[in-house]
């Protein structure tokens, strides 16, 4: 596998989901920030454009998870909002996936500004 390819970027993602459940949430953060940066150089070149983004989407939801976790809440709403909005282009409003980005949201939103 390739350093910068798709399958690269989710075994990133998976690690740093492991680093999140041994209690490392920063270094999961890290994870997520790398996979995503190579999720977004890949998808330049890339043919499936619409499942890139969908991957992308999770990438961005796990980093809002860690915000929370870090409890840096105004940086986990917006990441949460970015998300949502490449959700909705692709999986239009009523997914499930949406829904619960949503849920997130508005969890985010009870710490903002706090």
């Amino acid at each position: 596998i390739g350093s910068n390819s798709h399958q690269y970027a989710m075994v990133l993602n998976n690690i740093a989901c492991v680093k999140f459940l041994m209690n490392c949430p920063k270094d999961a953060l890290t994870m997520f920030q790398e996979a995503q940066d190579i999720q977004l150089r890949v998808m330049k070149s890339s043919t499936t454009v619409g499942l890139d983004l969908i991957h992308v989407g999770i990438t961005l939801c796990n980093m809002g998870y860690m915000k929370l976790r870090l409890k840096r809440y105004d940086e986990a709403l917006s990441i949460f909002q970015e998300a949502l909005l490449i959700q909705q282009s692709v999986l239009g409003d009523n997914h499930e996936t949406v829904k619960a980005t949503l849920s997130n949201i508005e969890f985010a939103n009870g710490f903002h500004s706090l």
